[in-house]
This record gives structure tokens, C-alpha cells and sequence, in this order.
């Protein structure tokens, strides 16, 4: 082979070297952007599958509360339902207090 058939396969060999990398490129961007979204929408169900437990968690949490609230202040309502006034009690107390206001 002459200098300028070598030259010319080797200019050949390179062209061929070159595309080939360029496709590996173009080939792992497409990959690392395949990846990109995969793992994208992998956390974005894992961290909404998270948020929906943890506000099931709080909605179960504030309703239990509610719950006792409501319960408790049923259970005062009754209690103070139950008993009867003591009017002389009362009476005494606010005669104090209106003697000492009027001091």
C-alpha cells in the first residue's frame, strides 16, 4: 500500500472511531436521562405515598383528639348538670366580695 492509501484508511479508521463515540455519547444520554426520569418518578410516588400516610397518620391522630375532647367536655357538662347550686355559699361569697370592692 502507498502513503496515501495508508493516510486515507487511517483519516477512515478515525471518521469511524469518531462516530462511534459520538453514538456511545448520544446512546449514554439518553440512558442518564431515561434514569433520570425513572428515578424522578420513583421519588415523586415514594414521597407522596409518605406525605399520604403520614397525613392519614395526623387525620387519625386529630380525630382520636376531637374524640376525647368532645367526650371530656360531655363528661364536665353532665357533672355540672348533676349539681345542684349552693346559693348560700354563693351569697356569702359575693357579699365579701362586694364589701371589700366597696372599701
Amino acid at each position: 500500500m502507498n502513503e496515501n492509501n495508508i493516510l486515507h484508511h487511517l483519516i477512515e479508521i478515525e471518521k469511524n472511531a469518531a462516530k462511534i463515540v459520538e453514538e456511545a455519547q448520544s446512546s449514554a444520554a439518553a440512558q442518564i436521562a431515561e434514569s433520570e426520569r425513572n428515578c424522578r418518578v420513583e421519588y415523586e410516588n415514594a414521597y407522596r405515598a409518605e406525605y399520604n400516610r403520614l397525613e392519614a397518620e395526623y387525620n387519625r391522630g386529630l380525630a382520636e383528639i376531637d374524640a376525647a375532647y368532645k367526650d371530656e367536655l360531655d363528661a364536665l357538662k353532665a357533672e355540672l348538670e348533676r349539681k345542684t347550686p349552693n346559693w348560700e355559699a354563693f351569697n356569702k361569697l359575693a357579699r365579701e366580695f362586694f364589701a371589700c370592692a366597696g372599701a
